[in-house]
């Protein structure tokens, strides 16, 4: 069992200035704690100074560990490999943009120690439009209708995990966004608390303005994986079925119209006769697919192999 208490994981991407003051409070924050603790920042492919800064508070503090990234390759990758390196019972992830609050960390781990697994920050006080509000709001309420996890703020940075559970993530592309779905679907259990929200003081936000359209992509991906990852055929396959049905169906109906109207089926009913065939051709593709997802499905329980990202420097 590790020695360590606590691992603060931090995904970095050109955030010079931010750093010195993040490292700053979160120090006095740790030392206050009376608990062992490490910090763990992952540089995913800064072109500022980060990095040197970082290099000069590892030298300065042993307790600072460095991953450098060889390029941007992403905060899921960026938490992989934090998850992978930390030593701490606990991890906790944040921002190092200063808008996540270290003061909010010792309220974090109290919460866990009532035996959750998980404990997600909630910004209820944003510093967001309206609008971004709102649609933050519709996707978080649509989340929840569909999974059935009642949460509020599903992408909020600060969080506190089991390191178990933090290492069991199997998370790429932006997955990092539904970490408490996935740990939901696995069978944890989920807290949340309020947290504060600060503006950013410097550098610019990594948020682009379409990224409540990407979530919304990847929580249909996100569904998908946990609803018909382990069983593909059953969502394929219904839909195929489906379609081939229907259009066996029209089918028979056209046979009875020409026997028993002796009408040509070409002629009157082409379009039709046309769409049912289409109708059962793709249902056909789609059990096809379906049975091939299956058996990739089979193979990669199996191998389990995911996307390695490549680090270019670990300071340790």
């Amino acid at each position: 069992m590790s020695s360590l208490n606590l691992s603060i994981v931090i995904p970095v991407l050109n955030e010079e200035k931010n750093i010195p003051l993040l490292y700053k409070q979160l120090k006095q924050v740790l030392l206050n704690l009376q608990k062992s603790w490490e910090i763990i920042f992952i540089d995913d492919g800064s072109h500022d100074q980060s990095f040197k800064i970082l290099q000069k508070l590892h030298t300065h503090d042993q307790r600072v560990k460095v991953i450098k990234f060889t390029r941007n390759w992403g905060k899921a990758a960026a938490y992989s490999a934090g998850f992978q390196m930390a030593q701490g019972r606990i991890i906790v992830t944040m921002d190092s943009d200063l808008q996540d609050d270290p003061e909010d960390i010792p309220r974090l781990l109290k919460v866990l120690s009532q035996g959750y697994d998980l404990v997600v920050g909630w910004k209820n006080t944003g510093k967001s439009s309206p609008a971004k509000f709102l649609a933050s709001r519709f996707l978080n309420h649509l989340i929840t209708f569909f999974v059935g996890l009642k949460i509020h703020d599903l992408n909020c940075p600060i969080k506190a995990y089991r390191a178990h559970l933090a290492r069991q993530l199997n998370l790429y592309g932006d997955l990092y966004r539904y970490i408490p779905i996935l740990a939901h679907d696995a069978g944890y259990r989920i807290g949340e608390i309020p947290v504060q929200n600060h503006p950013r003081r410097y550098g610019r936000s990594k948020y682009k303005g379409g990224k409540y359209f990407k979530s919304l992509l990847d929580f249909i991906t996100i569904y998908f994986l946990i609803r018909y990852s382990r069983k593909p055929l059953h969502f394929f396959g219904v839909a195929g079925l489906g379609f081939g049905f229907l259009g066996t169906i029209i089918g028979f109906y056209l046979l009875i119209r020409k026997f028993i109207y002796n009408i040509e089926i070409m002629k009157e009913h082409g379009p039709l006769l046309v769409f049912a065939v289409l109708l059962i051709i793709v249902g056909f593709q789609m059990v096809s697919f379906g049975l091939l997802a299956e058996m990739l499905t089979r193979i990669y329980q199996r191998e389990e192999r995911g996307e390695k990202m490549c680090v270019e420097k670990i300071l340790e």
